[in-house]
């Protein structure tokens, strides 16, 4: 009976859902939503920016509103997520430097220290002193 155990570092994770996407779902309501809200108001409006007044019907600033929105959103996610992504990059990374420095490939011996060999007549004790 082998044990066939895989290292930790080669597992795959693997995310299983639901199917149902709610993400999905929250988009299509969203655009249900400013439809409705777009038929509903055709009317015209006075824009003022600075010097400039532009009469434009309600519905159109209602779609930039959104656009714009969508795209500020998504963007802001968008960065969130590379950030993210370089974050987890740089700790795997990490992670599998430490565990290489830890477990040394070659095993490492520290050689003995050779024996000192002194002339005939020395001694490496220190001097007695003959005033006691």
């Amino acid at each position: 009976m082998s044990d066939s155990k895989q290292p930790e570092d080669k597992v795959k994770k693997v995310y299983v859902g639901t199917g149902f996407h709610w993400g999905l779902a929250a988009v299509l309501l969203l655009i249900v939503l400013v439809a409705v809200a777009t038929a509903q108001n055709t009317g015209d409006v006075v824009f003022k920016f600075l010097w400039a007044d532009w009469t434009i019907p309600l519905f159109v600033v209602i779609l930039v509103v959104v656009v714009a929105s969508v795209v500020l959103v998504e963007t802001a996610g968008w960065l969130w997520r590379r950030r993210r992504r370089r974050l987890l990059t740089d700790r795997d990374e990490l992670h599998r430097l430490r565990s290489d420095v830890t477990k040394p490939k070659v095993p490492i011996t520290m050689p003995e220290p050779a024996p000192t060999e002194l002339p005939p007549g020395e001694s490496d004790l220190p001097p007695e002193d003959e005033a006691f």
